[in-house]
């Protein structure tokens, strides 16, 4: 029986391809997040909005250090439809 961490450990292998090298993708996201929040959303005053952008982000660097999978395309898609929801006038997101 394989343990979480084996099951992870076999993840990180399989998502290489769409996901590009891990330490090169998430060096990339850092760049994008870093950016995103120079422009003006500093980490004490994240929206739920702001958390979707970021995500966005991510799946572009795996994108970017991967390969095109419809899969990120469609993250993309659901993440700016929450993003889209949650700045609706009259969204509730309170915890």
């Amino acid at each position: 029986m394989m343990t979480v961490l084996d099951e992870a450990a076999a993840t990180i292998i399989d998502r290489g391809e769409t996901h590009g090298d891990f330490g090169k993708n998430q060096s990339l996201t850092s760049v994008l997040w870093s950016a995103y929040l120079a422009a003006g959303a500093s980490t004490s005053d994240l929206q739920p909005h702001d958390v979707c952008v970021l995500n966005i982000l991510q799946k572009i660097s795996r994108l970017r250090c991967g390969r095109p999978d419809r899969d990120h395309f469609r993250d993309i898609a659901g993440y700016a439809e929450i993003a889209a929801r949650l700045t609706e006038p009259g969204s509730s997101t309170s915890i």
